[in-house]
């Protein structure tokens, strides 16, 4: 199958914006601006990913198994079953994260604010409930909880690469009653940024827009191509997102279905 991008869109570079000191006023407004809108999540995420799609999936509550393997390498996890929600979380939180160090730390990502920052990037209403604060508590737990073993498999070798054993969040520090949040990432996930190898998402597009978690998906691998054009199997974007132990005529059914979605919001065209 071919799809392509409808448009290539040009984010901030949150990177060089970390360690740019010199930049002028009306650099740094443009470059709030686009902060806003857009976000960076490490590219070895969008292509073997540690959230699971389906909901009919036996959940384990706290175990350690395969996730997914794939072309691109493999996940393994020990701990609470990670889903799209808390992946969505992942992501919105990561929209407001900035660098971070302390006495123990050197160099990692944090956030420290408000939890209705998070939760008003999650979801579109602008007075969230109580319930999506504790959704959001609830899967920031499951991501510290939770240990992701993330192993890449170069194109010239059969042998796995580890480039991650660790749990994505190390801290949370959380008051109901003022909602006053501390969020610290765990400088082994930062590493991943620090490589330089991230996908733009649009914060509004990925969180608000798209609701299948397929769709958001598919989204996140089309999009992580520098090209406009993607060529490549059923069978491929499957692993994608993880729904090889589906039958096949349902895998064709859904990722059909989520192209037709993506090209309805104007984001791909297909031959």
């Amino acid at each position: 199958m071919k799809v392509h991008k409808k448009s290539l869109f040009e984010g901030p570079s949150f990177l060089d914006s970390l360690s740019d000191t010199t930049e002028t006023s009306t650099k740094t407004e443009k470059r709030e601006v686009k902060q806003k809108e857009w976000m960076q999540y490490p590219t070895i995420l969008t292509r073997i990913n540690p959230f699971i799609v389906s909901s009919n999936r036996k959940e384990k509550k706290f175990a350690e198994e395969i996730i997914l393997e794939s072309p691109w390498g493999r996940i393994t996890k020990f701990g609470p079953t990670l889903t799209q929600k808390d992946e969505d979380v992942l992501i919105a939180v990561l929209c407001h994260a900035k660098e971070y160090k302390d006495r123990d730390i050197k160099r990692t990502l944090a956030y420290v604010g408000n939890i209705a920052d998070i939760a008003k990037t999650l979801i579109k209403s602008n007075k969230p409930s109580g319930d999506t604060y504790s959704c959001i508590h609830k899967s920031l737990i499951k991501l510290a909880s939770t240990v992701v073993n993330l192993e890449v498999k170069p194109p010239s070798s059969n042998k796995y690469k580890r480039v991650l054993t660790n749990n994505i969040i190390s801290h949370i520090d959380y008051c109901k009653k003022t909602k006053k949040i501390k969020v610290i990432f765990n400088p082994k996930f930062y590493s991943l940024y620090i490589k330089k190898e991230i996908t733009l998402l649009h914060i509004e597009t990925r969180l608000k827009t798209l609701k299948s978690a397929v769709d958001k998906k598919i989204y996140q691998f089309v999009f992580f191509h520098s090209s406009c054009e993607w060529k490549g199997s059923f069978k491929k974007l499957a692993a994608v997102i993880n729904v090889l132990d589906q039958p096949e005529k349902q895998v064709k059914r859904l990722i059909k279905k989520s192209i037709q979605n993506l090209i309805e919001h104007n984001l791909l065209s297909s031959d």
